[in-house]
């Protein structure tokens, strides 16, 4: 059974100090898709949503996304390494270690996002 992982990219945000952060990159999350189910992963500045997605709510999800106009990225999980990845919590971070990506200046949605969008032409 395939695995597929889509980085979503976001403007919405709650918080006035992410606003700093490139506009349409202010927050991300996964979808997790294995077979016929769907799972997101949210990480939220104080909790981590998990959860998974009937089909009539993957449909809901993507007409949201598409109305917000958010940014898609198809990414490719590699699996994790031993080393240590230090850092600290943030959106950027649980969708790093998520995909199996070491690299400590990717911080910002939009540096995770030109990381993809590269890791794909390659």
């Amino acid at each position: 059974m395939n695995t597929s992982v889509s980085v979503i990219f976001i403007n919405h945000t709650d918080f006035k100090f992410l606003k700093l952060l490139k506009r349409g990159f202010r927050h991300c999350f996964a979808l997790i898709r294995n077979g016929k189910k769907t799972f997101v992963v949210d990480p939220l500045m104080n909790n981590l949503c998990l959860f998974e997605l009937t089909p009539k709510q993957f449909e809901k999800l993507q007409a949201e996304l598409r109305a917000q106009k958010a940014t898609v990225v198809d990414a490719v999980a590699i699996p994790a390494g031993k080393d240590f990845i230090f850092g600290f919590y943030s959106c950027v971070a649980v969708i790093k270690r998520l995909l199996g990506v070491h690299k400590p200046f990717v911080l910002t949605p939009y540096q995770l996002y030109k990381y993809l969008i590269n890791q794909t032409k390659e």
